[in-house]
């Protein structure tokens, strides 16, 4: 019980930066130059990535084959809970064809 009162309080302290800015808030100005090249320029970096296969940009053959790995385990694991579905719903008459 002799931990409540200060847990209370550095949740108030804590909470107390999440408060809204004021009215007369302003945006402070860096004292330094940003140099042009780390400018936003409007492109995202992430559009020249493959979207299914991220991890190929990598040109490591041990992370494709770990990759793979778990991806096929991960299929074989949706597809075991797939089929007991289905078993479970052929129990009750219950068959969907969207389930095969």
């Amino acid at each position: 019980m002799k931990w409540i009162l200060p847990a209370g309080l550095l949740w108030i302290i804590l909470l107390s930066g999440c408060l809204r800015m004021g009215p007369d808030f302003q945006k402070p100005v860096p004292e330094f130059d940003v140099p042009g090249n780390y400018l936003n320029t409007g492109s995202s970096a992430t559009a020249a990535l493959p979207s299914d296969r991220w991890w190929s940009v990598f040109d490591d053959p041990e992370l494709d084959q770990v990759a793979d790995v778990a991806f096929f385990a991960d299929m074989s694991e949706i597809l075991k809970s797939r089929l007991d579905l289905l078993l479970r719903n052929m129990a009750f008459g219950l068959v969907l064809d969207i389930f095969l």
